[in-house]
């Protein structure tokens, strides 16, 4: 019984250090790898020791007939308005790290 408790006393260790990675936009999947296969001790550390990666939004415009990205707001896509192609480009948001 007490062996049964232990082991899921570990395992949800290891699943809450994936969660607290994941919401530091961490690699979860690193961090209960590590969790499970060595110890929640090591998950942890992971955790303590990598950086918090910052991540932020970008406004991009995307052709849809040449697949080309700009940065600058543009009306038409310049490479196809070259080849007397007039191609509106769709705003995305592009994740940027």
């Amino acid at each position: 019984m007490d062996l049964i408790f232990l082991a899921v006393v570990y395992i949800l260790t290891s699943f809450i250090i994936a969660i607290m990675a994941s919401k530091r936009n961490l690699s979860w999947l690193r961090a209960l790898l590590l969790s499970l296969f060595l110890t929640p001790l090591a998950g942890a550390l992971y955790l303590n020791n990598t950086s918090h990666v910052q991540v932020w939004y970008e406004d991009r415009y995307r052709c849809p007939r040449c697949d080309f990205s700009f940065t600058e707001p543009m009306d038409e896509c310049p490479h196809c308005l070259s080849d007397g192609h007039h191609v509106k480009l769709n705003k995305t948001v592009a994740k940027m790290t």
